[in-house]
């Protein structure tokens, strides 16, 4: 029995994991995003600032704040079960990385 959850909590991990990557994935196109329109219209007033609408915002900041809660937990799980120190490693890594990247958002 012990098996199967720690079965599902390493899918977990790597679901977290998978989670934090595409986020990174979409703050980085959105930064390099609002950087190039910056630098093309950079005479045109406006600053060339990037818009996104405050639902799409509410769900990503959501969505990150159950990711990484989710991560925590795993974390905390495979840290009190003596699980292996990658399974450690990998979980603590996805949600510090959750929370850091939407500091990254919020701020730029």
């Amino acid at each position: 029995m012990t098996k199967n959850f720690q079965l599902a909590g390493r899918a977990l991990i790597v679901t977290t994991t998978v989670g934090a990557a595409l986020q990174w994935a979409v703050v980085l196109e959105r930064t390099s995003a609002a950087v190039w329109a910056r630098w093309k219209f950079s005479g045109y007033g406006g600053g060339g600032h990037i818009v996104v609408g405050q639902s799409t915002q509410v769900a990503f900041l959501l969505g990150s704040g159950v990711l990484a809660a989710v991560g925590y937990s795993l974390w905390r799980a495979e840290k009190i079960e003596d699980g292996s120190r990658f399974w450690c490693g990998v979980s603590r890594l996805a949600w510090l990385s959750i929370l850091v990247c939407t500091v990254f958002w919020k701020l730029f």
